[in-house]
């Protein structure tokens, strides 16, 4: 049990920080573009990574590893507009960006 969960933990947090630079990176482009990116990105970007395992031989190649590692990504996308939500309510409108 502590194995799988420490599969299930890391697969999810090792790709949020990706996702909120991802977020940060596009904050100024344009909605539809930041969509297709941030929704798109992960999905081709883990597919590609568990068949690249497959392929070399170099680990699994495991669904739950592309779905988590995508969830992760998004959560980092969600934690990212979380921040700039609270810090506009802490600012009273007057500070729209938590970073930039």
């Amino acid at each position: 049990p502590y194995e799988v969960i420490m599969n299930v933990l890391g697969n999810l947090f090792y790709f949020t920080p990706l996702g909120y630079i991802f977020s940060m990176v596009l904050s100024d482009k344009n909605t539809k573009i930041r969509v297709v990116v941030n929704f798109l990105f992960p999905i081709v970007c883990f597919t590609l990574l568990e068949f690249s395992q497959y392929f070399f031989h170099m680990g699994y190649c495991e669904f739950d590893d592309m779905m988590m590692n995508s969830v992760g990504f998004w959560f980092g996308n969600l934690l990212y507009y979380i921040s700039n939500l609270i810090t506009f309510k802490i600012s009273k409108g007057t500070v729209k960006r938590f970073w930039n």
